[in-house]
Order: C-alpha cells, then sequence, then structure tokens
C-alpha cells in the first residue's frame, strides 16, 4: 500500500475496436451493479482468477503486479478497458502495510513483457490490502497522480481476508480528476467456457474462499470444477471395508473438530482462533455435502492447519517481546523527560529570583538618580531649607562668641599676673651671652629694656611654689 516504486510511465491513445460485450467470439457477465455513466472495464477470466490466487498465497503481507491489456474506443466513441495479462512481482519487499518494487522486479517484467504480444500495453496495477479493507490510501493516490496518470489508467484491490474487491478509475469531477471505485465490471473468457464463467461470477458474489486458494488453482484454459467421484455399488469385501475405514477416519475429524470448536486452546489468539474455525467449517461443509473424497485430503488440511497456527503463535510471540522493547524504551524517555523538567522548574525558580532582585536594583538605582537630582535642584530638605542655614548661623555665631570669651581670659589672666610680679620689685635680669658668659642687654636702650615685661611662662606647680 505504501511506498510501491514504478518504472517510466506509458501513454497511448486508445484505438478503436470492438467490445467483448458486442463480440459473438466471447462470452461476458457483469459483476456487481454495472454503472453505463463509469468507464467500462473488461478483465479476462484466467487473469481475475490468477490475481485472486496470488493475493490468496499470502495473507500477512501486501503482494502486487501490473495490468497489461488495451485502451480502445467503441463505434460510439466511447472509451473502455480491457484487461487480457497480469505480471505478479515475485522480486518485492513487502510488510502488511506497505509493498515495494524492486529493481530486480522491472527487470523480470520487461523479460516477461518480451515473452507475450506487441499489442498488450501497461493499462495499470494491482495491490492487495490483507483485512485493510478496499480503497486507495495516500501513498496509493500519490502513485496514481504520477505513475498511473493516463485517463484510462485502472487500478485494482483485493483484500483477500474479506472477499472483497473493487477497481478505480478516473473519473472528471467538477474540472478536477479524483480516482473512483467502479459499482460494477465485466469478467469475459471464450464463449465455450460461459457455465465456468458465470460458476466464477456466482463464486466473486457469494464469496467463496476455497473456490480462490491457490491449492485449488488449474493451468491457464482448463476448469476448476472439482472432480465427482462415483463409487458403483459392488459387492466386494475389500470395498466395503475401505468405505467403513474412509467414514471411521470421517468420524473421527468430526469428532477433533467438534472437540477443538467446543475447547479451543487457552493460547490462541483471536485471528488464529477465527481462522482455524473457517477451516473447520469448510472441512464440516465438505463432509456434510459429501465434497470430501478422501480422509487423506482432510488429514492434510488439518496439518497445514496446525503448521499456520504455530507460525502465528511464533509471529505474535516476537511481536510481543517486540511490545516489551517499546515499552521499556518508552519507560526511559519518560524518566529523562521528567528529570529534564525537574532542572527546568529549578531554573525557572532561579530566573524569578534573579529577576525580583534586578527589579529590586532598578528600583534602588531609580531612588538614588531621583535624590541624586533632588539635590541639586534644592528640593532634598524641602521646606526646611532656610531654617537649618539659620540654625547653623545661629551655631557658629554661638562659637565664635564663646571662643572669644575663653581667648579674652586667658589673655587677662596673663596681664594680672605680670602686673603682680612687677609691682612685686622682682628684678629683671639681663640675658648672658653664651659665648662670652658675661650679661648683656638685649637693646641698646635700656630704659625701654627695662619696660618689657618678662614673658617667660612658668608652669602652674612653678607658680604655686
Amino acid at each position: 500500500m505504501d511506498g510501491i516504486e514504478f518504472g517510466q510511465v506509458e501513454f497511448r491513445e486508445p484505438e478503436s475496436e470492438l467490445r467483448p460485450d458486442r463480440n459473438r467470439k466471447f462470452a461476458v457477465v457483469g459483476c456487481g451493479e454495472v454503472d453505463q455513466s463509469q468507464l467500462p472495464i473488461f478483465v479476462d477470466l484466467d487473469v481475475m482468477r490468477d490475481m485472486e490466487g496470488h493475493a490468496r498465497t499470502n495473507t500477512h503481507v501486501e503482494l502486487g503486479g501490473i495490468l497489461l491489456g488495451g485502451k480502445f474506443v467503441d463505434e460510439e466513441g466511447r472509451s473502455f478497458v480491457v484487461v487480457q495479462e497480469a505480471l505478479r512481482a515475485e522480486h518485492y519487499e513487502a510488510t502488511r502495510g506497505s509493498f515495494k518494487f524492486t529493481h530486480e522486479t522491472w527487470s523480470q517484467f520487461a523479460r516477461d513483457r518480451e515473452e507475450l504480444p506487441e499489442d498488450l500495453h501497461l493499462v495499470g496495477w494491482y495491490h492487495t490490502h490483507p483485512d485493510w479493507g478496499v480503497f486507495l490510501s495516500g501513498m496509493d493516490t500519490f502513485i496514481c497522480d504520477n505513475f498511473f496518470a493516463d485517463d484510462l489508467d485502472v487500478d485494482l484491490v483485493i483484500d483477500p481476508c474479506r472477499g472483497d474487491r473493487g477497481w478505480f478509475f478516473w473519473e472528471q469531477v467538477g474540472g478536477a480528476r479524483k480516482k473512483t471505485r467502479v459499482s460494477g465490471f465485466y469478467l469475459f473468457t471464450n464463449r465455450y467456457r460461459r457455465s465456468e464463467l458465470l460458476q466464477f461470477a456466482n463464486a466473486l458474489a457469494t464469496v467463496n474462499p476455497a473456490y480462490f486458494d491457490p491449492r485449488y488453482e488449474s493451468p491457464m484454459g482448463e476448469s476448476t470444477m472439482q472432480p465427482v467421484v462415483n463409487i458403483h455399488d459392488q459387492k466386494s469385501p475389500t470395498l466395503m471395508i475401505a468405505v467403513l475405514g474412509m467414514l471411521t477416519i470421517q468420524m473421527l475429524v468430526l469428532g477433533l473438530i467438534a472437540w477443538r470448536l467446543l475447547f479451543p486452546p487457552a493460547m490462541a489468539t483471536p485471528l488464529a482462533q477465527q481462522q482455524r474455525n473457517e477451516v473447520y467449517r469448510e472441512i464440516l461443509g465438505q463432509l456434510v455435502t459429501g465434497e470430501a473424497t478422501d480422509g487423506k485430503d482432510i488429514i492434510k488440511r488439518v496439518e497445514e492447519m496446525t503448521v499456520e497456527n504455530v507460525n502465528m503463535q511464533t509471529d505474535l510471540e516476537g511481536r510481543g517481546l517486540l511490545i516489551q522493547d517499546l515499552k521499556s524504551d518508552q519507560s526511559q524517555l519518560k524518566r529523562k523527560v521528567e528529570s529534564q523538567s525537574e532542572t527546568l522548574e529549578k531554573r525557572s525558580d532561579v530566573i524569578v529570583k534573579r529577576d525580583i532582585e534586578i527589579e529590586d536594583l532598578e528600583k534602588q538605582l531609580k531612588d538614588e538618580k531621583q535624590l541624586n537630582g533632588d539635590i541639586k535642584d534644592g528640593k532634598s530638605i524641602g521646606g526646611y531649607k532656610w531654617p537649618i542655614v539659620t540654625a547653623i548661623g545661629i551655631g557658629t555665631a554661638l562659637l565664635g562668641l564663646f571662643s572669644g570669651t575663653f581667648i579674652g581670659r586667658r589673655f587677662s589672666e596673663n596681664d594680672d599676673f605680670y602686673s603682680d610680679r612687677s609691682s612685686s620689685g622682682v628684678s629683671q635680669k639681663p640675658l648672658a651671652d653664651p659665648d662670652t658668659g658675661t650679661q648683656s642687654n638685649t637693646s641698646e636702650n635700656p630704659e625701654r629694656e627695662s619696660q618689657i615685661p618678662d614673658m617667660t611662662i612658668r608652669d602652674d606647680d612653678e607658680q604655686q611654689d
């Protein structure tokens, strides 16, 4: 469904041709409700059987291939498509939800087309959607837009698990093109195989899985009717023993199937149980209708079913381990996310605190700027400016007055002291010359010298003595 790669796109003008339903050489039957306003699609019986068988060879992954045939117009000028060949993709890469053609696939297609008539051209492609339903996914539409963009290119999607299939064609809607599923299509084959064609068309309508099982396919051109075994009424004891033995084996198998249906294994998955029940119902139907011809076929079918169940169980266990690994990785990622979230919360708290600190600092800076501006403008002391200046002036005047009074008192005391000494008749000795040791007057005028008071300052202790 997704991731498909294709080669070069082919564009050819449609040729004039007689429609198969108007050609007596062919037998034609409609499948579904054919709408005459839609593009008529004619599919060869053997090609359709081959694609249905290919789809059921593996229902665990997607399969696909290309369609070859012709694009024509009828005598009325109406276009139609004839699908005459289908080439399976043998070298591919596929999963349950994807299908990819490799370079080896296209090399194989090129070799196969060399062995086919030159008038078979590329008219579309087909692929499977196992248990996905019939639709075109986004990738399918992309492929159609880029690799099958011709107006007459068609696409087939088969869901082998649900027994559904659908053809798609390009339809013009409001001036734009889109892929639309046709309500019905035509099957055709040689007119001598009409009964086989009707039987196959009826199987498509009734969704008979056994009819499309690849183990019951026959070569192209041969009938796929189940062989009829006639047992003649003979009185041979050997024949009676063989018949009784075969009936006994059938009864044992029937009992085993009933026991499996009533008491299913505990480890069986819903899908495996569903497929097993389908096989059991098929075998029961063969036993009841008499289509089972040999007990060995039933035993072989049961053995094949057992192997399929074992494979499915192994695949389920592998997927369980993968889910456990994914859960473990998810837990580790969750722990990492929680740790990073805690670290982020801590860092967010630190950022919030720093933002608060920055806001406080900005507020302080703003206040300081405002204070400096007020000081410059003489507004810092407001209405107290002149009282403060006056107080400072008064304080300065008082300090000067106090200092002047103190100094005046000191000088007054000194004057009194010198006056006392003069009145007491203390003589003043002339100073002695330090070089000659003789006393000399410091002034040439002895009368003026006798009038200079003695300014020698003595300690308080000496004054008291």
